[in-house]
């Protein structure tokens, strides 16, 4: 259970999936915001962050705090102390690592119908869930909107891909995702007589398509059962696009550690040498973890016999972040089983919320 103090004027929400909380206050223009993991257990606080605003004129707000649509992500914009910039962080929210920091944008209001009132001209994540991408456009000129697309993993986040928007004709002009989240496309006009379409894998920004000379009036990004198509204003054979990839793997939101068997030996007494290697293949660290039972079993005149570790135990893990190894050896008694007998090694762990266990095949050196 989650149990803070926090000043009355906080506001605070949920992330879509309830299973991040994030609490923002405003104090003498200083923003403080904290993130917290609540499937984490009895740690969940996972990012916070302390930024001086700028002063936002034409009733703007000074930032913008938001989730991604599966909870997976954190978006957050904020107007800089020159109160002419901005800049945008995205978090993975169930870690809390930083995952991109933007350059300073510039803070401009967007003139034409659909402006939000923000100084960054439009921000948001792609459909597809988990998300994929992040784009994020502002003006850079007088006739142009500039745009950013930052590919998305739970440890990293990169630019693949950015270009403009030519404003100076204004009756096409905008991107947007395809359905799955995996292209984007770019819809400008060019000139008085033609639009143009261009198409960016937002995986590694390549563009795959472009083309200048469609007809008046926006073109339209559409999905089938066997792929997703471009119709151009006016046309009735559509352009077809190549399929949506695999969306990212997300890792587990709670810890989880694999064990890796290596090579197993005898010392000179004939005892088994067991060499392991654990890994934290999820989503958030696995603290005071450590080896709590191990076993081997073998067939003995067709009865399985168990032998427990002569090694002490628990073997401290010590803290295992995600993705972060740890290796430990444990050893049996020559009484175990004989030479070149197979064998099931059967392990059991503990860490700070929760346990696991394991068996593995062996061959008995």
């Amino acid at each position: 259970m989650l149990n803070q103090t926090t000043p009355t004027s906080s506001t605070w929400g949920f992330s879509p999936d309830d299973d991040r909380f994030v609490i923002d206050n405003v104090s003498n223009s200083t923003e403080n915001i904290t993130l917290y993991n609540l499937a984490a257990g009895l740690s969940p606080d996972t990012w916070s962050t302390s930024q001086t605003l700028g002063v936002a004129g034409n009733n703007q707000s000074p930032s913008q705090l938001f989730f991604s649509n599966s909870g997976a992500y954190l978006a957050y914009v904020a107007l800089l102390p020159n109160s002419s910039s901005a800049q945008i962080q995205l978090v993975y929210a169930v870690t809390g690592k930083l995952l991109f920091t933007s350059s300073a944008l510039p803070w401009v209001a967007v003139a034409g119908a659909g402006e939000d009132q923000f100084g960054v001209a439009s921000v948001g994540f792609s459909p597809s869930n988990p998300e994929a991408s992040f784009i994020y456009a502002y003006v850079s000129s007088a006739t142009q909107t500039s745009w950013d697309v930052v590919a998305l993993t739970p440890t990293t986040g990169k630019i693949t891909a950015n270009s403009a928007i030519n404003l100076q004709y204004s009756q096409v002009g905008y991107w947007l995702f395809s359905p799955c989240g995996d292209i984007l496309g770019v819809i400008q006009q060019p000139s008085q007589s033609s639009v143009e379409a261009t198409l960016y894998l937002t995986s590694n920004g390549k563009q795959f398509y472009d083309n200048s000379n469609l007809a008046l009036g926006p073109p339209q990004l559409s999905s089938t059962g066997a792929a997703q198509e471009i119709t151009p204003a006016g046309a009735t054979t559509p352009i077809p696009i190549p399929n949506c990839p695999a969306p990212p793997t997300i890792p587990p939101l709670s810890a989880q550690l694999t064990t890796t068997l290596g090579t197993l030996t005898t010392d000179p007494s004939g005892n088994y040498i067991v060499p392991l290697t654990i890994k934290n293949t999820g989503g958030i660290a696995a603290d005071n973890a450590a080896l709590s039972s191990a076993s081997v079993s073998v067939s003995v005149n067709g009865k399985l016999q168990t032998t427990a570790t002569s090694s002490a135990l628990p073997v401290s893990l010590g803290s295992l972040a995600p993705g972060a190894s740890q290796t430990a050896t444990i050893t049996f008694p020559a009484a175990a089983g004989a030479p070149q007998s197979a064998a099931l090694l059967k392990l059991a762990f503990t860490f700070t919320g929760g346990s696991t266990s394991t068996t593995l095949h062996a061959t008995l050196p």
